[in-house]
């Protein structure tokens, strides 16, 4: 049984967005015939730095007001994220920071359709100019999906267009090593 109650999370000041990792290969040479490659991935600090702190906070915050003792990691939610005062960058990236940090805190299972079926996000200003952070909402509810809006699907099925056909992809076996 799902207890119907919102928890309520604010993660002060600016949100990182949630950046795409780089990699760089490195060449390793031990000696003159044999030679590695290893791939070094490199994250940006900043929101390296934010995402932890984040991680910490969205966790104290849980364990500060689960007093109906909800299960963890909740598995099925709807969310909301209001991103107030001033904030810049990718409001898709945004929300990726946030939903992984909520996912790392161990406060939710994972950030899939699955698990959550409704969620959002938005971006508001504050009465006071000082007040700048990130507020999460997150309501338990229970894993059924809505069904599709009779209009939307007679709409949708009135559509002509096909998607395209995309190529197979490939069988091979992840180890590529040929013995001879």
């Amino acid at each position: 049984m799902i207890v119907n109650t919102q928890l309520t999370f604010w993660l002060p000041g600016k949100c990182s967005p949630k950046v795409r990792p780089r990699a760089s290969v490195i060449n390793q040479s031990h000696s003159a015939t044999i030679k590695k490659t290893k791939a070094h991935v490199y994250n940006c600090p900043r929101y390296k730095a934010w995402k932890n702190w984040a991680i910490c906070s969205l966790y104290r915050q849980f364990l500060n007001q689960n007093k109906s003792n909800h299960q963890i990691p909740l598995e099925h939610i709807e969310i909301l994220i209001v991103f107030v005062g001033k904030h810049r960058g990718d409001g898709e990236n945004m929300v990726g920071a946030v939903l992984d940090s909520a996912v790392q805190a161990n406060i939710i299972t994972d950030d899939c359709l699955k698990n959550i079926p409704t969620g959002c996000w938005e971006h508001r200003c504050a009465s006071n100019p000082k007040i700048t952070g990130t507020l999460v909402l997150i309501n338990p509810i229970n894993p059924t999906l809505k069904k599709l809006n009779p209009v939307w699907e007679k709409w949708i099925l009135s559509q002509t267009e096909e998607p395209p056909t995309l190529p197979k992809s490939s069988s091979r076996p992840k180890n590529n090593r040929q013995v001879s």
